[in-house]
C-alpha cells in the first residue's frame, strides 16, 4: 500500500496521473487532509529542484516536524528513517515522502491471530482415463503430438495424454496458470478456472471448454476456427487474443476483444461481432447480448499481476479478491456492496495490504477471522 501511494504522488509531482489515478488521490487527499498539505509543499520544493541544496533537505525535515505537532498519532512509531547521501534533490524528495509513509497512521482494523496469507496452491491435470497428475509449475508447453514437453514434469507421465480425446486442468483459488496447447495457442488461467481441452486437435475446428476465466492469445490458423465454449455461450475465432470471464457466481459472461475479431454464438442463436477493445457481456439469466467499448487494460490487468478497477462495485470487486486470496466474503452492510472503486492494486501484495487500499478510499472496515472478511461500516 506505501508503495501505491508512494506512486502516486510521484506521479503527480510530474504531471502524468491518470484520471482514474488523480481521482484515486484525491480520495486519499480527503481521507487525510494533513497528507495533502505535506504533498503541496513538497511539490513547491520539486518545482525548483535546480535552485535547492541541503537546504532543501532542512526544509522538508521542519515541514515533516510541524505535521508531526499536529498529528500526534505519527509520534513515536518505533521506526527510524536512515538518510542516505545520494546525488540530487530528487532522491532527497522520493526519501522526504517515504518518511510521510513509513510514519503514517492508518485506521486501525481487526485481524485474528490466523492471517489470511497466500500459501501455494497446487494447479491439477486430470488426463480423460482417469489418470490425475499434480503440477509443480506454473506453466505447461505441449507438443505437436500432444505431448508435455515442459522438462519439470517427470517422463513417465510426458506421453500420458497422447491418444486420449479430452482432459481437464483445474487452477485452485489463490493461483494462475499458463498452458500453450499442441497447435501453439497460449492459455493464461485466471483463479479457480477449469479448462477441458484434447490433447490433438482433429477435424475442421479447435474446441476447449472454460468454466472461470481465462486470456487466450490463438494461433492462427484460418482453416480451424478456435471455438472456447462456456455454460452459456461459444466464442469463436481464427487467431486474436481476448479474455473470458465466465464465473458461475457471476451474472455476466464477459468477452473481451484485445485484437483481431470474434463471433459470440449464445445459447438461444444470437451472434455478436467484436472489434479490438469492444466487450461482449452476456446476460446468464436472460441470455441478452450487449456489446459496448471498454477500458480493455481493467479486464486483462491480471495476467500482468495486478487488480485493475475501473468503476467497479464493491462487490464485484471482492468477489475477485475472494478468488484471489482463496476468503470468504461477507458485508454486514448491503448499502456497500454498490460503493464503485478506481484504482490499481498489485495481486502480490498480502491481502490486509489490499484491505487497507479500501479501508483509505471508502468509509468501510475490515475484520478477518479465520479465511473469512466481514465488511462493515
Amino acid at each position: 500500500m506505501e508503495k501505491r501511494l508512494l506512486e502516486l504522488l510521484a506521479l503527480a509531482f510530474q504531471n502524468e496521473l491518470s484520471e482514474n489515478e488523480r481521482k484515486e488521490l484525491d480520495v486519499l487527499f480527503q481521507r487525510f487532509p494533513e497528507y495533502q498539505d505535506l504533498a503541496e509543499k513538497l511539490q513547491f520544493s520539486y518545482e525548483r529542484i535546480d535552485e535547492l541544496e541541503l537546504a532543501g533537505m532542512i526544509q522538508v525535515e521542519k515541514e515533516w516536524k510541524k505535521l508531526q505537532k499536529k498529528n500526534k498519532r505519527l509520534r513515536g512509531q518505533g521506526r527510524k528513517m536512515v538518510f542516505l547521501v545520494v546525488a540530487g534533490m530528487a532522491a532527497v524528495l522520493l526519501l522526504a515522502i517515504g518518511m510521510l509513509f513509513l510514519f503514517r497512521s492508518f485506521p486501525e482494523v481487526e485481524v485474528s491471530s490466523i492471517a489470511c496469507k497466500q500459501e501455494p496452491k497446487k494447479v491439477t491435470l486430470e488426463y480423460a482415463n482417469g489418470k490425475t497428475l499434480v503440477l509443480d509449475v506454473n506453466s505447461l508447453v505441449m507438443n505437436d503430438k500432444g505431448k508435455i514437453t515442459d522438462h519439470v514434469v517427470a517422463k513417465e507421465n510426458m506421453a500420458v495424454a497422447e491418444g486420449l480425446r479430452l482432459n481437464r486442468l483445474s487452477v485452485p483459488k489463490g493461483g494462475d496458470f499458463s498452458l500453450t496447447l499442441a497447435d501453439g495457442t497460449v492459455i493464461r488461467l485466471n483463479a479457480d478456472s477449469r479448462l477441458q481441452y484434447p490433447s490433438e486437435f482433429s477435424g475442421d475446428s479447435r474446441i476447449v471448454y472454460l468454466e472461470g476465466e481465462a486470456f487466450f492469445n490463438v494461433a492462427k490458423d484460418k482453416t480451424k476456427p478456435f471455438i472456447v465454449k462456456t455454460k452459456k455461450l461459444d466464442v469463436e475465432v481464427t487467431g486474436t487474443s481476448f479474455n473470458v470471464m465466465a464465473y458461475p457466481s457471476e451474472a455476466f459472461i464477459q468477452t473481451t476483444l484485445v485484437q483481431g475479431g470474434v463471433n459470440i454464438l449464445t445459447e438461444d442463436g444470437n451472434v455478436c461481432k467484436l472489434l479490438a477493445g469492444e466487450q461482449c457481456a452476456v446476460d446468464t439469466a436472460s441470455g441478452e447480448c450487449v456489446v459496448s467499448q471498454v477500458n480493455v487494460a481493467s479486464f486483462v490487468s491480471w495476467i500482468d499481476g495486478q487488480f485493475f478497477f475501473d468503476n467497479e462495485s464493491m462487490e464485484s470487486l471482492m468477489r475477485k479478491i475472494a478468488r484471489w486470496y482463496d476468503v470468504d466474503v461477507i458485508f454486514e452492510n448491503e448499502e456497500l456492496k454498490s460503493e464503485l472503486f478506481y484504482g490499481t492494486i498489485t495481486r502480490s501484495d498480502e491481502i490486509t495490504e489490499v484491505l487497507d487500499i479500501l479501508v483509505l478510499t471508502k468509509t468501510m472496515h475490515y475484520e478477518i477471522k479465520d479465511r473469512t472478511v466481514y465488511i462493515r461500516k
